[in-house]
């Protein structure tokens, strides 16, 4: 719906500009008797000078590409956004067939001082398995998870690259249809979040299958962890230079087609509407930007607004108490002895930093911070701004405007980034282990 209203008004802006310019020549070429200047005689040719003008349109212009469009963009953005392009996609490389993780079997030794205070001591530490990103869709393979393998190929190796392709051929190939080609960098934008399965699956994975085993009770014990590689931290950096390329590729390309128009027919429109209140005897003038909320670009009425706040907040309740109520429960089995562990999305996040030994580890604290933003944050975030997109004026502060398109801008990127849906889809298949 967002996508579709902001589609409305950039059309509207569209025809406004466009009837705005045909206004302009009409008066220039209109002679002192009011017949136009480039009218012909001789109506042979068929074609009325009216047509002329309404038979093009913005969209049928041949538009060059944005690396190679050099009266609007610099030549460090042209360039430095196709070398951003290649080098996330080198690190991508590395990443996916580095060490990803490796589960290792740690012997800690306990000891008790004089003071009753218990030190754990690392005797030894032993790998028992290492795999990549890739690696690790032949192992559930061959553990028969098809359907976990599968997705984690389609969603962490397959559609990173895919993204990755799209994102170039819309920065460096022509195009002659501006919305389709906005559309697509909006489409490979949003569906940015599906790169980080791989990732919040490998957490869910750390927490819930962390083991310890009592070898001499009190002294010794055996420590099972999954610990995140250089591979690992890789991938995480190249899912998000690439979510990042995205969010530039589409301002660029906004700012490249019609946005400063806008910007002066606002001005235009402002003016005239200043213009038309003193007339009609007003002491203050209109400025239609500090009154314009989303309901008006989608024509809603006060019941449909009504609904569509409703329904945000309803959902913004339902997701907290969604993170807090636990989503699912591991159950381990030795011998005759089973255990059963309930998580939820907070719980597992607050349980980041015991799943390694180490719990102030700065990798720890980084996937941490990582699943509590993509987690909760991003989705909160998100609806929060389509709130204000939905309810409330432009905002002031401190004597500055924060425009709709500012507040549409970050609803977009928070929108990109959330992974609240992608978690639902996780859990289904992670089942499978």
């Amino acid at each position: 719906m967002i996508f579709e209203i902001q589609r409305q008004e950039r059309e509207r802006d569209r025809k406004r500009a466009n009837q705005k310019q045909h206004t302009m020549q009409g008066n220039d070429d209109t002679n002192l008797e009011g017949i136009p200047n480039d009218v012909d005689d001789d109506p042979a040719d068929g074609v009325q000078p009216n047509e002329v003008s309404a038979a093009t349109t913005p969209n049928d212009k041949k538009h060059t590409s944005h690396i190679f469009n050099k009266d609007v963009h610099p030549f460090h953005v042209r360039w430095g956004i196709l070398l951003f392009l290649i080098g996330t996609l080198v690190l991508l490389l590395f990443a996916d067939f580095g060490s990803g993780v490796t589960a290792d079997s740690i012997l800690v030794e306990q000891t008790m001082d004089d003071a009753g205070v218990y030190t754990n001591t690392t005797v030894s530490s032993t790998p028992i398995l290492s795999v990549s990103v890739v690696s690790s869709v032949g192992k559930l393979w061959e553990a028969q998870s098809y359907p976990l393998a599968i997705f984690i190929a389609i969603t962490s190796i397959g559609w990173p690259y895919l993204k990755l392709l799209l994102a170039t051929v819309a920065w460096t190939t022509p195009y002659s249809n501006v919305r389709r080609r906005e559309l697509l960098i909006e489409t490979i934008d949003a569906l940015g979040k599906w790169s980080f399965v791989d990732i919040m699956v490998l957490v869910e994975i750390m927490v819930a299958f962390r083991s310890t085993i009592v070898m001499v009770p009190d002294q010794l014990f055996l420590e099972i962890v999954i610990v995140a590689q250089w591979g690992f931290y890789g991938f995480v950096v190249a899912t998000m230079l690439s979510l990042a390329s995205t969010h530039m590729i589409l301002h660029y390309h906004r700012k490249a087609h019609g946005h400063h128009q806008n910007e002066n027919i606002a001005a235009a429109d402002e003016a005239k509407a200043n213009e038309e209140s003193m007339e009609a005897g007003e002491t203050t003038t209109r400025d239609p930007e500090t009154t314009t909320s989303l309901t008006k670009f989608g024509n809603f009425s006060t019941t449909q607004q009504f609904l569509v706040v409703v329904a945000l907040i309803l959902s913004m309740t339902l997701f907290v108490a969604g993170v807090l109520v636990d989503c699912f429960e591991v159950t381990s089995t030795r011998g005759e002895m089973s255990t059963t562990q309930s998580y939820s999305i907070s719980s597992i996040g607050m349980e980041i930093p015991d799943a390694y030994i180490d719990s102030s580890h700065t990798g720890t604290r980084f996937i941490q911070f990582l699943w509590f933003f993509l987690g909760l944050a991003t989705p909160l975030l998100c609806s929060v701004f389509f709130l204000i997109l939905y309810t409330a004026p432009i905002l002031a502060k401190h004597g500055m405007k924060v425009g709709m398109e500012v507040i549409f801008t970050l609803g977009e990127i928070t929108f990109a980034w959330r992974y609240a849906f992608c978690f639902v889809w996780c859990n289904s298949f992670l089942i499978e282990v």
